[in-house]
């Protein structure tokens, strides 16, 4: 299993938007007690934290917030869904068989663990 969750859950929290952030941090609690209690029946849970993507909810945005964080980004741009879509198909394959508990920071380099 993989869940989706955000950047804010690494990094200092936006203002005004205490639902959404109050969703993901749930997200990521549930997601860490189900990869513990299905651990033994090798049902692994993780998930992905994706920096801001262009996406029908970010859509509204002005141009300049995405010119802002392109310029916080150490890969010099903004991550896409294909990039999500390669990370979450990474994690429920054959080549993370020893993940579980984690969440992958998708980022371009601006959370760093």
């Amino acid at each position: 299993m993989v869940n989706l969750l955000s950047q804010v859950v690494w990094d200092s929290p936006p203002a005004n938007m205490a639902d959404y952030i109050a969703a993901k941090y749930a997200l990521k609690g549930f997601s860490k007690a189900l990869a513990s209690e299905w651990a033994e029946e090798s049902i692994r849970v993780n998930t992905v934290s994706p920096g801001l993507l262009r996406t029908d909810l970010t859509e509204h945005l002005n141009e300049r917030i995405f010119k802002t964080e392109i310029g916080r980004t150490p890969l010099r741009r903004l991550g896409t869904p294909e990039d999500v879509a390669r990370a979450v198909a990474f994690l429920l394959g054959d080549e993370s068989t020893f993940l579980t508990g984690v969440d992958l920071p998708l980022t371009g380099g601006q959370i760093m663990n």
